[in-house]
């Protein structure tokens, strides 16, 4: 504590403000970069929960884009930022989609994956196959897109004008791409529910009606680049950590941001463990996600816009997770970590028809002695935890319970563990890092830019999954990135 204590006492390049991964890539790029930060996250940071000897993941939700190639993954390794191979088994299914009358597993081959589509629904493998490379055209002019402004980020409007090229193909295969989902859709309503709850899951956009142009890139996500082993995320959140706490450069959890204030230069009072501080910084990156931004940053007609721009966008979505502890024998042997259980088609999947079921470690892969496994069942509400009185939590999780009952018929039997309360705590206590989904209406450069950077503010930049929440976990990396690259002023570290 006395050697944060004495850092403190310092003036920083910029400060960062949030616990999302948006704000940690943010301030990982700038210490890469070799500017001074000061990362502050009121929620604690950690990939891991641990309770009763067993390990969940924070976020139990799916992180496309740590694959080889990914957008995000490739925005970081141009920053000098190398993230660790990802390992990949193709033989074993990355999601499994369980319906009422159907069971659809999905591989890192994309055939396989085909063949089990034709298996349930008698649909044609080259059908999947045009709908599969129609999806990657579109991921492709993305790539395309993002590469460039990762390479010249210092000159966005020139680096859109180069992309804007490739706008004509990208909107060609966007509308073949929906027209062939929907005619798949029409033929075979099980597959809509697939369909949409795929886009759900590897998108943060929630759209009605028309499908964007760019939704193909959450259907290809799915198939390979949608795979997430267990303790890669905690992996991945120390690495990043590593480069917010080395080299004069201050990471602190849990602390509590009193005041923010913009004079000639950012000032921000906060606390910790008691202790208080008034720090200084040259530059501040805030999350959209952060409570506290509306009320410290929108205020004045300056920021008219923003908050005319806010309230265009609905929030939804949000994520509550059921913790569950429970002997090996009561999965099945083919069950993968990954499972989309979809229940009544007559609801729509942003109530607890969908259930995403994930499967933490076995008994030789856990840090601690466990009997079991543990499992996370997530539901999606329409609004925070937060919001909802702990009455109201309960009926969500007792549905969410009897939902994981009836894919494993003897789940009383071998339960070890439950703790409604402690998940609901959970839930409400992270809602700052987990990806909640965007209420949006589609534009024709969707998903280019939701939501800007800047502010009226010139020392005061935004950052966060809901600038480009059609790209999921790979927009969040992305708005990260570039919320740096405004302050670094174009400079590439590669």
């Amino acid at each position: 504590m006395e050697a944060v204590i004495h850092a403190m006492d310092q003036r920083f390049d910029c400060i960062v403000i949030g616990s999302d991964i948006s704000s940690l890539v943010a301030a990982a790029v700038l210490s890469k970069a070799g500017k001074k930060i000061l990362h502050l996250c009121e929620t604690p940071l950690s990939g891991r929960l641990e309770k009763n000897g067993y390990v969940f993941d924070t976020d139990p939700l799916p992180w496309p884009g740590l694959v080889s190639g990914g957008l995000g993954k490739e925005g970081l390794r141009r920053r000098g930022i190398h993230l660790p191979a990802t390992a990949e088994d193709k033989d074993s299914p990355i999601h499994q989609f369980i319906l009422p009358d159907h069971r659809v597993d999905l591989y890192g081959d994309p055939l396989k994956s085909f063949s089990e589509f034709q298996r349930e629904f008698a649909v044609s493998p080259d059908e999947l196959q045009e709908l599969y490379g129609l999806s990657g055209t579109i991921t492709r002019c993305l790539g395309d897109f993002f590469s460039r402004k990762v390479l010249s980020p210092s000159n966005g409007g020139a680096a859109l004008g180069k992309s804007l090229v490739n706008f004509p193909v990208h909107k060609r295969h966007g509308i073949l791409f929906r027209r062939k989902l929907k005619d798949l859709e029409k033929a075979c309503p099980g597959l809509q529910r697939i369909f949409r709850a795929n886009h759900l899951l590897f998108s943060n956009a929630v759209f009605t009606g028309t499908w964007p142009f760019s939704s193909g890139y959450a259907f290809s996500a799915a198939f390979g680049t949608g795979r997430t082993t267990w303790g890669e995320k905690e992996d991945f959140l120390r690495f990043l950590q590593g480069f917010c706490a080395s080299g004069g450069n201050i990471s602190l959890s849990g602390c509590t941001v009193i005041r923010f204030r913009v004079k000639r230069r950012i000032e921000v009072d906060l606390s910790l463990d008691g202790e208080s501080w008034t720090v200084e910084g040259e530059r501040a990156i805030l999350s959209t996600k952060w409570e506290k931004l509306r009320p410290i940053l929108m205020k004045g007609v300056h920021f008219a816009h923003l908050e005319k721009a806010w309230k265009k966008i609905s929030h939804t979505g949000y994520p509550l997770t059921l913790h569950l502890g429970v002997k090996e024998e009561a999965l099945p042997e083919q069950a993968g970590r990954s499972i989309v259980l979809l229940g009544d088609e007559k609801h729509p999947l942003m109530t607890d028809s969908l259930t995403y079921l994930a499967s933490g470690p076995r008994r030789n892969e856990s840090p601690a002695p466990i009997s079991g496994r543990a499992l996370s069942a997530t539901a999606f509400l329409n609004d925070s935890p937060w919001r909802r009185s702990d009455v109201e939590l309960e009926d969500v999780i007792k549905v969410l319970f009897r939902n994981v009952e009836s894919f494993l018929p003897f789940l009383r039997e071998n339960l070890e563990f439950l703790d409604p309360s402690w998940s609901m705590d959970i839930s409400r206590k992270y809602q700052e890092i987990l990806n909640h989904k965007y209420g949006l209406t589609p534009s024709f450069l969707s998903p280019l830019a939701v939501f800007s950077s800047r502010t009226p503010l010139e020392q005061v930049f935004l950052t966060g999954g809901l600038q480009y929440p059609e790209l999921g976990f790979d927009g969040e990396v992305l708005s990260g990135i570039f919320s740096a690259d405004l302050i670094l002023g174009g400079v590439r570290h590669e």
